[in-house]
């Protein structure tokens, strides 16, 4: 009525981002809908709602009529400051449900960004999504020895190198995203949510360790691994970002390429001296068989105690394009534009170079110990395939090139869920790869997908072994491509298969 008579206002859009458990979306979306102000609340992705609201209704008006209505016992509400020149400002608005209130469940959280909705970045998406391939297509070989993606036994870069530098780079990206809301006031708060993920992250890698281990375990359970990885670097940067300015954060940069320099150069190993990076000489597998033991641990594991170091750097330098690609996304001028995008193709640039260069003069590129020259190699690369996804996908329009867009559509797929699918290949290896064996002829037992390997192979030739080996790898491709359809269904209706904050 109010409409007829004054005209109707025009709505503003608040995305909101509500945690539910299972089957309470539409006690969500019943409790959005009956505040005050909101005309329509539609679904969003994921656990996000689209609310359009009057104009003149703000986050705070929508924040006292939950309080009223009891459906949350405290609130944080994060005002726009500036800290360091880098920090944007924002308003963010935290509601955290009581557990006895009608979307239930203990400490569930709903966020109200103000202002318009922020778009998600497709580039991103499928960057997460070729880290992704990369993975499959490595761990899915039948045969390692006979395959087209293979690892650099030593010094060098190859394929199969890249998924996880990727995976690292990108973790950097979503911290300089996740961490646009904090502030110094919410240390609290902030350093509780990520020792949650961390331990979160801790307690997948075990699982997964112990699903690839055959039992019993004794000698054979390897305590790094790639998760533990993420997991440390993911915590360690993303605490440098609540408790650290940048300068200080660009120090503890320095410090740490200090400690890697140190321990790669400065440790003396029995029989082979200092500074020896050679395969059966290097004080980075020496470390690790120090700390885990020879027989929890690869010879040269790339996930060992040493490259942590240079793995938090590789982190470091995603949190960089990170904030790069937000500067980007903030509008402005053509000319200033421009010279972001200047700036991040130099940026690339230089890293490739360095890289280069240091791989022919004083430290090769090398996966293994993760010199600072792979380092520098893989961020750079990954900068500059990002750079190129974000002019095709982000900047250039839509009816042009709309045509990629559908074309990139299963790789952004796989890539909006990179945990639950690293998750599902580990159970998927460990079924057919120890679970389920087959007698061979030699008396011993084969792994299911060795087995499929071997009949096709020896049926079509022997010359034709790496062309089997990769096609199968491309056919679980296909298959996890497809299953990333259905996880995305299954979570956007259900909320399963949903590692909350892992993605």
């Amino acid at each position: 009525m109010n409409d007829l008579l004054w005209g109707a206002s025009t709505p503003k859009v608040l995305s909101i981002r509500v945690d539910v458990p299972f089957g309470k979306r539409s006690d969500a979306m019943a409790a959005l809908e009956g505040l005050y102000g909101v005309r329509k609340v539609n679904e969003g992705n994921g656990d996000t709602f689209d609310c359009e609201v009057d104009a003149d209704i703000e986050a705070e008006d929508l924040l006292s009529q939950l309080i009223d209505t009891r459906l949350v016992n405290r609130h944080n509400t994060l005002v726009s400051s500036k800290r360091e020149e880098e920090e944007e400002e924002e308003e963010e608005t935290t509601f955290v449900l009581k557990e006895d209130a009608v979307i239930a469940g203990p400490l569930d959280r709903v966020t109200v960004i103000t202002g318009e909705k922020r778009r998600r970045l497709q580039c991103v998406d499928v960057l997460k999504g070729i880290a992704v391939v990369e993975f499959i297509m490595t761990q899915a070989q039948p045969d390692p020895s006979n395959t087209y993606h293979i690892f650099q036994e030593w010094d060098g870069l190859s394929n199969g190198d890249l998924y996880m530098p990727f995976f690292l780079f990108i973790v950097g990206i979503s911290i300089s995203f996740a961490s646009r809301g904090f502030r110094r006031v919410h240390r609290g708060v902030g350093w509780k949510m990520i020792l949650r993920q961390f331990l979160f992250l801790v307690v997948l890698h075990f699982i997964t360790k112990a699903a690839e281990t055959e039992w019993p375990y004794g000698d054979t359970f390897r305590i790094p691994g790639p998760l533990l990885k993420v997991a440390i670097c993911y915590s360690v940067v993303s605490l440098s970002t609540i408790f650290l300015s940048r300068r200080m954060r660009r120090f503890f940069i320095v410090q740490l390429f200090f400690i890697y320099f140190s321990l790669t150069r400065g440790v003396f190993v029995p029989y082979c001296g200092r500074g020896v990076l050679t395969p059966n000489c290097n004080s980075a597998g020496y470390i690790d068989r120090l700390i885990f033991g020879a027989h929890k641990t690869y010879p040269n594991d790339s996930s060992g105690f040493v490259t942590l170091f240079s793995s938090i750097i590789l982190t470091f330098i995603g949190l960089e394009y990170g904030r790069i690609i937000q500067g980007c996304e903030s509008g402005g001028t053509f000319t200033i534009r421009r010279m972001k995008l200047l700036r991040w193709a130099g940026l690339s640039a230089f890293l490739i170079v360095n890289a280069v260069g240091g791989h022919y003069t004083w430290e090769p590129i090398n996966r293994r110990v993760w010199s600072t020259s792979f380092v520098a190699a893989t961020g750079g690369l990954c900068s500059l395939v990002l750079l190129v996804l974000y002019l095709l996908l982000d900047v250039s329009p839509t009816r042009d090139y709309k045509f990629l867009k559908v074309l990139f559509k299963p790789v952004e797929k796989l890539g909006m869920f990179p945990i639950t699918i690293w998750m599902l290949m580990k159970i998927y290896i460990a079924l057919f790869g120890n679970i389920l064996r087959v007698p061979s002829v030699e008396g011993t037992s084969i792994s299911a997908w060795m087995y499929l390997y071997e009949s096709i192979a020896n049926a079509i030739g022997v010359e034709s072994r790496q062309l089997v080996s990769a096609g199968m790898a491309v056919f679980a491709l296909f298959g996890w491509a497809g299953s990333s359809f259905v996880i995305h269904w299954a979570r956007n209706n259900y909320g399963l298969l949903n590692l909350r904050g892992t993605q």
